[in-house]
């Protein structure tokens, strides 16, 4: 789900900062989908690629391949104005972040 070695490379191996950094990402990933879904609801499908590349930027930096894919995929599906895709895929985001979030969660978990 997520790369903590790629977390690794940039903040070293301590745990409270690979948990800070994958800390800042469940805080902004929430309203990047609030704008998400409301780019979708409006079938604005220029909106859903601009947040579509952001949220795969940010997956980009926890090393998160699953839900960096799925905004791939969201924002190539956009280009297209393939809407039935890129809502499948944001519902695919939404679980991912979620298990993302209870495993913030764990105070315990040491990623190792």
């Amino acid at each position: 789900m997520i790369n903590v070695k790629h977390i690794e490379s940039y903040v070293g191996s301590d745990i409270k900062e690979i948990q800070a950094v994958l800390s800042i990402f469940i805080k902004d990933i929430d309203p990047q989908l609030r704008a998400l879904k409301t780019a979708i609801d409006n079938k604005d499908s220029q909106e859903v690629e601009r947040v579509a590349h952001g949220i795969k930027g940010a997956c980009a930096d926890i090393g998160s391949k699953i839900i960096k894919e799925s905004a791939l995929a969201i924002e190539q599906a956009a280009k297209n104005y393939d809407v039935d895709n890129y809502r499948h895929q944001y519902l695919q985001i939404v679980e991912q972040t979620k298990a993302l979030k209870r495993l913030g969660a764990d105070q315990d978990n040491t990623f190792h």
